[in-house]
């Protein structure tokens, strides 16, 4: 799992950064594709979807979905998250293609609170000592 792991994220920054991809990562992803074991996805009663399977059979399934990511125009969608210390990636699946954080919840919600206070900051370092600034 972790050489699954570990080979995606190196395709993926090599993605992003505009780089050939990597081909020790490349064998890796293939080498474990190439698994006859698979995961089996299922259809329960209530129109979820239930993937029952061994740990190999789980890895191989997630090897074949990551080629299909790297190998169609989705590659041009994934991103890093912008917030200074997420090193989280994430598939931009906005409509604009613009997304920036891993998730506005998160990092999104904590980088502009932390832009606020620093432009509050700014802003009263600005406003003349002794004067109280107006609203």
């Amino acid at each position: 799992m972790r050489r699954l792991r570990e080979a995606i994220y190196s395709l993926a920054m090599a993605q992003i950064n505009g780089g050939d991809l990597p081909s020790g990562a490349r064998a890796t992803l293939n080498r474990l594709a190439a698994s006859s074991s698979l995961a089996t996805p299922r259809l329960d009663s209530s129109g979820q979807m239930r993937v029952t399977g061994s740990t190999q059979g789980f890895i191989t399934m997630l090897a074949h979905e990551a080629i299909r990511l790297f190998s169609d125009d989705r590659r041009a969608r994934i991103r890093q998250c912008a917030f200074e210390t997420c090193a989280l990636l994430f598939l931009d699946t906005s409509r604009s293609g613009e997304r920036r954080w891993c998730s506005m919840s998160g990092c999104g919600n904590k980088a502009k609170v932390a832009g606020f206070r620093r432009r509050k900051r700014l802003a009263a370092k600005e406003t003349p000592s002794g004067q109280k600034e107006s609203s």
